[in-house]
């Protein structure tokens, strides 16, 4: 029941590369130095089913300010119905027990040596909700992921998320740090491009059939 499927594979694997192409994939993205600082990997995809009829995407336009804020100062109710709405209307939609589970972990992993797969939860604060959130997850070879969640349209706010997002990448000792972002949210992509992120590949409709997602990507 899958619709697409997509692989990495080391830049310098020429035969890999070429059984890939010949079976239909179109490479995606080339990812410099990602898993590893000896050489640079390539996205290659192959969509298998149908890939049209995502529906636009609802960006925010009120210009809400806000702050960081630790995970334990929202309500807990409150913020997995802001991350779940924010999920909604920029990636896809999920359960409350997605986002609550995705909160637990995250805060696990900032107390204790998480064992399984890390994530990292950054939030800022409105005047009351939380207004954006980035998802943070470490990956092998020293670069750090992340997805932005927004509800708010204010420059400034935006600017401060991704500043501590790169922060915390320097903390957790990460070599680059790279976001997938919808590409027709411009406001997100410009921000990234205006601070010296470089765009490595657009992937096809990874998560939602019909919309594309930039790749960008920055070496801390």
């Amino acid at each position: 029941g899958m619709r697409k499927v997509y692989c990495t594979c080391p830049a310098d694997k020429y035969e890999v590369m070429k059984y890939l192409l010949a079976s239909g994939y179109r490479v995606e993205a080339h990812l410099e130095l990602h898993y590893s600082s000896e050489h640079s990997e390539l996205v290659l995809g192959k969509v298998i089913g149908p890939n049209v009829g995502a529906k636009a995407l609802r960006l925010p336009n009120n210009d809400d300010y806000g702050r960081i804020q630790k995970i334990n100062h929202f309500e807990p109710n409150q913020l997995v119905e802001n991350i779940q709405t924010m999920f909604g209307t920029g990636w896809v939609g999920v359960s409350k027990s997605f986002v609550r589970q995705l909160i637990n972990d995250a805060k696990e992993s900032e107390t204790v040596n998480y064992a399984g797969k890390t994530k990292f939860l950054i939030c800022v604060k409105g005047e009351k909700d939380c207004i954006a959130s980035a998802i943070l997850l470490p990956k092998r070879g020293g670069a750090l992921k992340a997805f932005v969640l927004r509800a708010t349209a204010n420059a400034a706010t935006l600017r401060r998320l991704i500043n501590a997002c790169e922060q915390k990448a320097i903390t957790l000792q990460r070599r680059k740090i790279y976001f997938l972002h919808p590409l027709t949210d411009h406001q997100i992509v410009d921000l990234l491009i205006s601070r010296n992120y470089v765009v490595e590949g657009i992937l096809r409709a990874p998560y939602v059939q019909g919309r594309d997602v930039v790749v960008l990507s920055k070496f801390l």
